[in-house]
Formats: structure tokens, C-alpha cells, sequence
């Protein structure tokens, strides 16, 4: 018997699937899906692989599987369709797409661990540095850089092999174990005769140091050590993986429904596939039709994921839903999980023991086999779009492949439906679920800056927002202020010799962010200190020119002194502990005046404000990206739900005329989905076209533009579809690791691209390809 392996290799040289005999005492027990560990290249290094299929006849074999891997995890038949799916992207590898499919927690670190092989010949100074490292060493080691160790290496004194270290390492403890045979042969104290009683007391010969400390003490233990009556080992204390449920049953709550919930429910046919948009105003309508349909499917024995896009808003989450439905076990999954807990979770859920589980992005991935429903909250998010790193996808085109496979509908919220989903209603491929409108609706204010500065006001704030934020503060009540801008300002010019402060590894304006004092690049993220001299001329004149967020806290604490002002922004809320921290705050009413960027739109549980002033709502709707519109209108339109409608929503911008602030104006969204349509169509943009972009990189920029030349022809003229090629451009990010950058950018109508051609005729060379699919890099 042979199995058909996927090795984990990460180059795309090795974008294969190799074949090794099955050992005898392997073939009862391997499973497609199964991990195990093989001998690879001609060093036979040993290597995670999974098997992909088993099959009777190979004429490639030559190699065999040396174990499998002791693991619960195990790629299913669902995750195979799903990885699948992710390698219809071109020039992805296979390895990279099943290194995102598996937990971490379940995957391998590779070692080099140095072998001595004549240790008299081995230098004190290396001997001591390996046995600190305990003989294992990341590939990176400084050590490797040592010449004398190189040495060492080539005269065989040293040897490297490459060895798996699991990720996860279990917890560990000291145990005492009582060695009853060697009772007789000892003479014992009062102290230690009663130390023994004990362990033989409570029939126990085993015990935990935390337990042996509490009826002896260090030196009685000690002495029972030396006379060999008890040992001392380390053993795991990693819980055992729980039984798989067969059932899970539990007693559930009627959920009462109003009229327009229940109207919503019934159309929900929860036993065929079937992708909804459910479109609400209000929080308590989408939380009844979530906990309806949780207790719905764990009545049919079924079970439910729910993502969102942010992780701050889990927690928030399970605490309604454990309030609501107590006897139900939920699992939380999202990367800020330490490992114990993340394991814990994940044994849970193998064995198939929990109803619901929350999880952010990449918790599309997690194998539940009684899948009853899959919900995206708030599916208009770029969040669920993976953009930072390969292989890109999109969590909602994922969803659709689980529920297709499960036969269980797909339920997208939102309170502001992304363009592409309206034209999927559009398209009738989506069912529309839109609660009645209410009839209290918010006013809006719009104010012409430019008018603002005809007047002679060169201050953020233009008079009418100020003078109702001094009203509003006398008053004693919230203020709620938004500009989507970081930091202190955008960049910095000295006044003197124009020199505009850059990041020195990818040339982008750098941002200055006042509290830390620093320099930040936002698309490395690289950081360096602040200081006000110009580094070209040497003057104290590099000032800020645009603002941002920390620019109006500071603005408003001069003007305010005594104003309570809360900043809330990404940096503020990176983990769970500090978003209840600020709601703590809010509700305390600690504070006079909320400044956030889009942040404060995540659906946090913040409450009314009596005012809402939006400053540079052009940020946005001048981002260069095709989406500047729609996110522009999302942001403003959920950013009204703070409003207690006491005021208008004050909206500062030099383009007041925008056809989104005269829909938001007249409460007018229809209008905003066919104008925003109707673009995209007419530039040949999603969803009407697909849009995509090719990065291509080389050390040498000719060689690099002859290659990316090239590929524009072969594209151009691709028999298999019509596809647009733009380019070649220079990305904002022109050179990258010692690599010249270019883009290329790809319009079509039909997806998937067939490019093996490109690979097959090696049109690449000796660049490295990235294919964009979702035109992210700029």
C-alpha cells in the first residue's frame, strides 16, 4: 500500500504531492487526513506531511512513512474541498494552503539540534552556548554565522540534523511516586514514617509536588529521595482529549419573538442550502434571530458557527448568549487564545461536545461535523477578506463551500450590506431578509468646510459643531466625535528645505503619533524616534501638516481644559480587557467626550450621545481604492445609531455635494446602491468584473520589466478567457528586501484563471509571482 503525501515544504519549487510506501504496521490505522512524519530530500530529513490518498500501486515510491502523527487533528473531507477551493488561486502551494487549514497548536517547528561527535575537540565557548540552547537551534541562530562552528561541522566533529518540535508543548509538573519495594530495606524517621502514611493512607503513590509540600518539607523529601522510597519525575499535565459525544442534548428556552422577528424566522428554510442577507436597524432584532437559530438546530442535534470580524466583539457575544441560553456549551476561537486554552478549545471540539462556536476569521477552518448553520455577522467587514498574507481569501466565498456541503443555509448580517451582496439579491442568488424601517429616523447637518474657510476659520471644527459641543458639555452630556485618521498627523514637511519625513525601507510618508513620540510607516510598520530637526538641513523646523486623531485630543484639551476626553482607536483596543475598560468608562459616565476613529463602529455596546459630530469625512471618501464610496456610507450610517436623535449628526466636509451625503441627508439608500452600482459598472469594477493584480519581484529591475512585459502578452492574449491587462506600475512600495517591484492589474469576467501556462512555460524566470486576487496591494 502506498499513500500520496503533501510534505511540508514551503518553497513553490516543491509544488507537489509525493508518493511513500506504507509500513505494515502502519496500513490498519492511516487515514486519508492523517499527519505523519517522513524522510525527505537526500538527507532524508524528517518532515510533517498529510496524506491526500491511499492507494494500491506507485511506481515513484521509494521512501516509507516513518509514524503518524499523535494528534486529533486530522483534515476531513470538507476541509479538503475548502483547501480545494483556496488553491484556485494561481501560484499558491499546495503546503501554504494546508499550513493555514491546520491549527498551529497542532503543527511543528523544525530544529536543527547539533550532534557531538568528538566532544575533546569541540571549543569550551561552543560547548557551553549549545548546552544553554539544550542543543537545539532555530535556523536563524547566530551560531550558524560563527566560522569556527562551520569548521567544526565540515570536519565532522559537529553534525546538524533537522528534527520536529511540536508547537504546543504540554505543561508539565513534578510528581512523587512512592517505591513501596524498598520499604523494608530502610530505617525511617518519626518525620518520615509520617510523611509515607500519607501516600499509603489514601492508597496514592502518586503525588504532586504542590500536595507533597503540604505535609512535608523540603528537607524530609529530600531525604526520602536519597533512600530511594519515592521518585521524582516530570509528567504532562495536559488534560485527556475528552470522548466524542454522540449526543448533545440539553434543555433549551422558547424564544419569544415579536411580529417582525417571526416573519424574518419563517423564512429562513433551515434545511437546505441557501445564502440570506438579513438587513436590521436595531441589535435586539439580529440577536433574536441568532439565539432562535441556535436553539432551533440544537434541537435538531445540529450545531452553529458564528464569525465575526473583530475579536473584541466575541466576548460581547458569547456574554448574550450565555445569558440567554446557560445550559449551552459555546467554544471561542481566535489567535489571541494562549495555547492551553486554544487546545482545550479545540478538544472540545473534536469531540464534537460543544453547540456554538464564535471565532473570528479564521475559525472558517474549524472542523464541526454536525454543521447546522453558518452565520457571518457584519459581512460587509474587510475583515473577513485575508489580505496580509498567502494565501488571500474570502471567509464569506469559504462559507458558501461548507454550507453547499452541509446542506444548511448561510446567514450574512448586516445593518450596512456590502455592494457586492445587494448585487447578489440583485442577481437573485441571495435572499433578502430586511426588518420593517423604523420611522424615527436620524437628521443630518452637513457643513461646507470650504465655506468654513472663506469665513477665515482655520481650526477642525467649524463654528456651528463647536458652539453645540460647549452647549452639549454644559449640559452635562456625551459627545461622540469621529475622524478616521491616526496618529498626530499624517506626515511631517520642514519649512525650511521641503524634506517630508520617509520610511527608509519602503519610502511612504511616515505618520507621528504625539503620545509615544514617534515615527511610524503604516504599511511596514517600521518605527523610529521623533525629533524636530530636519535631518537634510539640520533646523529645528519639521512640522506636522495634516491631523489626525491625537491632533484634535490635543486641540481639544487646550480649548476644554477641564473636559473629561476618552481617545479610542485600534492601538486602544487590541485586546478584550481594554474595550471593557472603556465601556466600563462610558457607562459610568466618566467621560465628557468619546474622539474614535471607525473603530468606535465595530458594534461596540457603547451608548447614546446627545451629539455626533463627524470631522474630514473626505478621509475616506478620498482613499485610493474602489471601495472609498461604500465605506464611506457604511461608516457615516452605523455611526447614527449613537444618536439619540435629540440632535442632527453634524458631517464636516469639503465635498458636500457628494451624492453620499445627499442620500444620507434624505435617508435615501436605495439611491446610494444604484449610484454606487452604477459606477462600479461603468468603470468595470466588482462585482460586475473581477479585478486582481499581479506582484512581480526580482533583484534586477530590467530583467524585471522584460519579465513583466512579457506576462502582459501572454495574458492580453490568453485563448481560455478575455482578460484586461493594465500596466506595468510601480506599487507605492517599489523595492522590498533587496527585490524591484512591479504590478500588473488583471480585469475579467469568470473565475477561476487558468494560469499553470505561466509555470508550465517558466514565463516567470527567476521572479517571484503573488497573485492579488482582491487588488489589495497599492
Amino acid at each position: 500500500m502506498f499513500a500520496e503525501i503533501i510534505v511540508d515544504i514551503k518553497t513553490s519549487y516543491v509544488n507537489q504531492c509525493f508518493d511513500y510506501k506504507i509500513p505494515a504496521n502502519l496500513i490498519s490505522r492511516l487515514k486519508k487526513g492523517m499527519g505523519v512524519i517522513v524522510p525527505f530530500g537526500i538527507k532524508e530529513h524528517y518532515r510533517l506531511g498529510y496524506v491526500l490518498k491511499i492507494k494500491t500501486q506507485s511506481v515513484w515510491a521509494t521512501k516509507q512513512i516513518v509514524d503518524i502523527v499523535d494528534q486529533t487533528f486530522f483534515i476531513n473531507e470538507e476541509l479538503f474541498l475548502i483547501a480545494d477551493k483556496m488553491l484556485e488561486t494561481p501560484f499558491v502551494t499546495k503546503t501554504i494552503v494546508y499550513r493555514t487549514i491546520i491549527p498551529s497548536i497542532f503543527s511543528f517547528s523544525y530544529k536543527k539540534k547539533v550532534i557531538i561527535k568528538q566532544e575533546n575537540l569541540v571549543p569550551s565557548e561552543i560547548k557551553t552556548y549549545l548546552k544553554k540552547k539544550k542543543y537545539y537551534l532555530a535556523f536563524k541562530d547566530s551560531l550558524f554565522n560563527n566560522v569556527l562552528f562551520q569548521q567544526l561541522i565540515k570536519q565532522q566533529i559537529l553534525e546538524i540534523i533537522i528534527v520536529l518540535k511540536e508547537k504546543y508543548q504540554s505543561k508539565q509538573n513534578w510528581v512523587y511516586t512512592l517505591k513501596l519495594e524498598n520499604l523494608p530495606k530502610t530505617t525511617l524517621t518519626t518525620k518520615q514514617k509520617n510523611c509515607l502514611q500519607h501516600f499509603q493512607e489514601q492508597a496514592i503513590v502518586v503525588k504532586t509536588q504542590k500536595e507533597m509540600f503540604k505535609f512535608a518539607s523540603t528537607h524530609i523529601i529530600n531525604q526520602l529521595l536519597q533512600k530511594k522510597i519515592i521518585s521524582k519525575n516530570k509528567q504532562n499535565i495536559r488534560k485527556p482529549s475528552p470522548q466524542i459525544a454522540s449526543s448533545i442534548v440539553v434543555s433549551l428556552p422558547e424564544i419569544p419573538l415579536t411580529t417582525s422577528q417571526s416573519d424574518i424566522w419563517h423564512k429562513i428554510n433551515s434545511h437546505c442550502y441557501q445564502t440570506y442577507l438579513l438587513v436590521y436597524e436595531e441589535e435586539h432584532d439580529k440577536i433574536a434571530i441568532y439565539l432562535k437559530c441556535i436553539v432551533d438546530k440544537i434541537q435538531q442535534q445540529k450545531q452553529i458557527l458564528i464569525l465575526l470580524p473583530e475579536i473584541i466583539l466575541i466576548q460581547p457575544l458569547f456574554d448574550i448568549l450565555q445569558t440567554k441560553l446557560p445550559t449551552i456549551k459555546i467554544a471561542v476561537l481566535h489567535h489571541q487564545l494562549n495555547n492551553e486554552n486554544d487546545w482545550e478549545q479545540r478538544q472540545q471540539i473534536s469531540s464534537q461536545q460543544v453547540h456554538v462556536v464564535i471565532g473570528n476569521r479564521s475559525a472558517i477552518f474549524v472542523p464541526l461535523e454536525r454543521l447546522g448553520a453558518l452565520i457571518i455577522d457584519a459581512e460587509h467587514d474587510d475583515s473577513f477578506i485575508e489580505k496580509e498574507k498567502i494565501p488571500f481569501y474570502d471567509v464569506r466565498e469559504l462559507a458558501q463551500t461548507r454550507a453547499i456541503y452541509h446542506h444548511i443555509p448561510l446567514i450574512l448580517t448586516s445593518m450596512t450590506p456590502s455592494l457586492e451582496s445587494v448585487y447578489q439579491i440583485q442577481q437573485k442568488k441571495y435572499q433578502l431578509l430586511r426588518f420593517p424601517v423604523k420611522s424615527k429616523k436620524t437628521k443630518f447637518h452637513l457643513i461646507d468646510m470650504k465655506e468654513e474657510l472663506k469665513k477665515g476659520n482655520l481650526e477642525p471644527f467649524s463654528h456651528i459643531l463647536f458652539q453645540n459641543l460647549i452647549k452639549t458639555i454644559h449640559k452635562q452630556q456625551k459627545t461622540l466625535l469621529l475622524i478616521n485618521a491616526k496618529g498626530f498627523s499624517s506626515f511631517l514637511l520642514c519649512r525650511v528645505c521641503s524634506y517630508i519625513a520617509k520610511c527608509v525601507q519602503c519610502k511612504q510618508k511616515m505618520t507621528w503619533f504625539l503620545h509615544k513620540n514617534i515615527l511610524k510607516c503604516c504599511f511596514c510598520h517600521r518605527q523610529e524616534s521623533f525629533s524636530a530637526n530636519c535631518p537634510r538641513c539640520q533646523q529645528a523646523t519639521l512640522k506636522s501638516v495634516s491631523f489626525g486623531i491625537e491632533y484634535i485630543e490635543k486641540f481639544l484639551k487646550e480649548k476644554l481644559p477641564l473636559v473629561k476626553i476618552l481617545r479610542l482607536d485600534s492601538d486602544m483596543l487590541s485586546s478584550h480587557k481594554k474595550y471593557e475598560k472603556i465601556i466600563t468608562l462610558l457607562q459610568k459616565k466618566n467621560i465628557d467626550i468619546l474622539l474614535g476613529t471607525e473603530m468606535i463602529v465595530k458594534n461596540l455596546a457603547i451608548p447614546d450621545f446627545h451629539l455626533v459630530g463627524i470631522l474630514m469625512a473626505d478621509l475616506l471618501l478620498n482613499a485610493p481604492t474602489m471601495k472609498s464610496s461604500e465605506k464611506t456610507f457604511q461608516l457615516l450610517t452605523k455611526i447614527t445609531k449613537y444618536n439619540n436623535f435629540t440632535q442632527p449628526v453634524f458631517i464636516q466636509s469639503y465635498q458636500s455635494q457628494h451624492y453620499i451625503f445627499q442620500t444620507l441627508a434624505y435617508d435615501d439608500f436605495k439611491t446610494f446602491y444604484q449610484k454606487a452600482l452604477q459606477e462600479r459598472k461603468l468603470s468595470q469594477n466588482p462585482p460586475f468584473w473581477f479585478i486582481s493584480k499581479i506582484l512581480i519581484s526580482h533583484k534586477n529591475f530590467y530583467q524585471l520589466l522584460q519579465i513583466a512585459l512579457n506576462l502582459k502578452v501572454h495574458l492580453q492574449y490568453h485563448d481560455q478567457q478575455p482578460i484586461k491587462v493594465l500596466g506595468p506600475t510601480f506599487p507605492k512600495i517599489k523595492k522590498k528586501k533587496n527585490l524591484y517591484r512591479l504590478l500588473l492589474v488583471l480585469k475579467y469576467q469568470t473565475w477561476p484563471l487558468h494560469f499553470q501556462f505561466i509555470i508550465e512555460k517558466n514565463l516567470q524566470k527567476e521572479a517571484f509571482l503573488i497573485f492579488d486576487r482582491f487588488a489589495h496591494i497599492i
